[in-house]
């Protein structure tokens, strides 16, 4: 009931640049499309797409990309997924479609991630540790924000703790219990909230 799929692109595509999203979608008599069973992140020049399936099946995934001059993406890959799991994925945390990791603000702003760089993380422990560095002279704010199927917005505050040290920024996030969580971190520079970096924690 789970996968991870890569891909790489050929020398002068870069996946950063293009817009690309996956799908999917349950078989039988009436097909319909899952949500929130999708998350993707490109690292290293490729692009890795982990999915869950609901529950015992078959699926279509699809992929969708575009290329210079394409107004919409296109469907550019298609799997069969047939499922025996025994026991029902619950759905990734909600708003979490785009790509993980680092968005263009992030950059633009001069944060550097200091622990982990990947917008998917595999972890059995119930606490993790997240470290960021301002390297630009701009003034921002930062938070930390926590979701999950069990996490309610005054347990998420309670959840997470930030540090300062100089130009280190760092959260120690607690875990209320077995599950797949979202973790965004954003930033205002005066104008609202913007997402900076995104992570989902199996």
């Amino acid at each position: 009931g789970k996968l991870e799929i890569k891909f790489s692109t050929v020398k002068d595509k870069n996946w950063d640049k293009m817009d690309v999203k996956g799908q999917l979608i349950k078989g039988g008599s009436s097909p319909e499309e899952v949500n929130d069973h999708i998350v993707y992140r490109v690292e290293n020049g490729d692009i890795i797409f982990n999915l869950t399936t609901p529950q015992k099946g078959e699926y279509a995934f699809k992929v969708y990309a575009n290329e210079d001059g394409d107004r919409e993406p296109k469907n550019v890959c298609n799997y069969l997924v047939t499922s025996n799991q025994k026991q029902d994925n619950a759905p990734y945390p909600r708003n979490f479609n785009d790509r993980l990791g680092a968005k263009d603000a992030f950059h633009a702003i001069g944060l550097k991630a200091m622990t982990h760089k990947s917008g998917y993380i595999e972890s059995k422990e119930d606490e993790i540790e997240l470290a960021f560095q301002k390297t630009g002279e701009g003034q921002i704010d930062l938070s930390m924000n926590l979701s999950g199927s069990t996490v309610h917005s005054e347990m998420a505050k309670r959840l997470i703790s930030e540090e300062k040290d100089g130009n280190i920024i760092r959260y120690k996030v607690r875990f209320p219990g077995n599950g797949t969580y979202g973790l965004r971190l954003q930033g205002n520079r005066g104008q609202g909230n913007e997402p900076l970096y995104e992570y989902i924690i199996s």
